[in-house]
């Protein structure tokens, strides 16, 4: 669990340097592009390696027609589409790594500083000099118009992409936290009413872990036996019966382990915590009673699978759990 937690913090560490980096422009996309393989790594995204893979080292070879190279130019969006001499659709790739466009648009930038307007033509000829260099220049701000499109393309997918994974394992820390802080509450009280109570589901989950048919019914009849030993300790049986608010008569003879809990609910709706308890009492009969009937059926019904199994204790965890903060 602590290997867990661990990754789930690099990631989300790495994630926020990634979204730091590309908002503030901290560093070369490509430089980026290396953070995104390692957060790729941490996720056993094979789709996003091979994707930033081709981000990196380009998409010029002719060879290459895989569905991989073709789901990585549709990601990053590198094509335009427009029409020939003919009006025929014609799409066009932009093939060049990210490096490749970051290291052109440098150079032409470098090469634009070092032009000069010639001082050395007199006439006619010195406008037409003039006008080479404004054609160069506006060719060379096209081009790097140009590469930084495709570029923010790509940087905007790859940005979708980690502010999701971002969101994603924020929203799972907070998630497993508060869990395991109501968990570590909800086994204190289940433990002072009865430590038995949590040594039987320690054995629920041991069963759970077996491939095994038998286990898992073994496993659903140890949680009727929780629901029990629960009943036995927060509303002992009697040969009375118990008369709700409502007026309804429960048996809660030993054996009717589920009308007893159904009347511990119904004794807490008192005092302070009346509208809300009475509000609630209806959705705690109706999974009283369903979790009753799964469990009887499975430990005779080998009919449910493993998921199941697994919901059902989960099921019976979170009802005891709502129970004893009645």
């Amino acid at each position: 669990m602590q290997l867990e937690n661990d990754l789930h913090q690099e990631v989300l560490n790495l994630s926020t340097e990634i979204l730091n980096d590309i908002e503030l422009d901290n560093l070369p996309f490509s430089k980026i592009l290396y953070k995104g393989l390692r957060l790729a790594r941490l996720k056993n995204d094979f789709e996003l390696i091979s994707w930033l893979n081709y981000e990196l080292q380009g998409y010029s070879d002719k060879n290459d027609n895989s569905t991989e190279k073709n789901n990585a130019l549709t990601k990053s969006g590198r094509f335009t589409h427009g029409t020939d001499e003919n009006g025929k659709t014609k799409t066009q790739y932009y093939i060049k790594s990210v490096p490749e466009l970051e290291a052109q648009i440098d150079s032409t930038k470098q090469i634009m500083n070092n032009i000069k307007l010639p001082t050395s033509f007199e006439g006619n000829m010195i406008l037409l000099a003039i006008q080479r260099v404004e054609n160069k220049l506006a060719n060379s701000r096209s081009f790097i118009t140009e590469n930084i499109n495709v570029i923010n393309r790509v940087k905007s997918n790859f940005y979708n992409y980690v502010i999701k994974i971002y969101y994603e394992t924020k929203f799972q820390n907070y998630t497993h936290s508060l869990f395991f802080s109501l968990k570590k509450e909800v086994d204190k009280k289940l433990y002072e009413i009865n430590p038995d109570i949590i040594k039987q589901f320690v054995s629920v989950y041991d069963r759970l872990s077996a491939n095994n048919e038998v286990e898992w019914s073994q496993a659903m009849s140890t949680c009727r036996n929780i629901i029990k030993c629960f009943a036995d300790k927060v509303f002992p049986s009697s040969n009375e019966k118990y008369k709700c608010k409502n007026g309804r008569e429960l048996d809660i003879k030993d054996n009717h382990y589920k009308n007893r809990i159904i009347a511990y609910v119904d004794s807490r709706i008192d005092g302070d915590k009346k509208i809300l308890l009475e509000s609630r009492f209806s959705d705690l009969l109706i999974r009283i009673q369903k979790i009753h009937d799964i469990l009887s059926n499975g430990t005779h019904n080998s009919g449910f699978n493993y998921t199941d199994i697994q919901m059902c204790i989960m099921q019976t965890y979170f009802l005891l759990g709502d129970l004893i903060n009645l």
